[in-house]
C-alpha cells in the first residue's frame, strides 16, 4: 500500500524527528511536505529510499540537526 503513494501531505502536525524507519516503503514518493511542523532532527538516510523525490518541503521548522543525504534525481 505505502509504495503506491505519490504525494505526502504532513504539514502542520507536530512531528519532532524524522528517522531513518519514517518513510520506509515510500519508494514512489515525489512530492513530500513536512512544512510546518516542529520537526527538530532528520538522521542520515531518511529519505534514502525515495528515488523518485522531486519536490521536498521543509519550511517552517525548528531544525537542530540535519544529517541526510538528499536523494539523487
Amino acid at each position: 500500500f505505502l509504495n503506491n503513494i505519490e504525494k505526502l501531505i504532513l504539514k502542520n502536525n507536530i512531528l519532532k524527528t524524522i528517522s531513518n524507519k519514517t518513510c520506509l516503503n515510500l519508494s514512489n514518493l515525489k512530492e513530500l511536505d513536512l512544512s510546518n511542523n516542529f520537526i527538530e532532527k532528520i538522521e542520515k538516510d531518511s529519505f534514502k529510499q525515495m528515488n523518485k523525490l522531486k519536490k521536498l518541503n521543509l519550511s517552517s521548522n525548528n531544525f537542530e540537526e540535519i544529517d541526510f543525504d538528499a536523494p539523487k534525481s
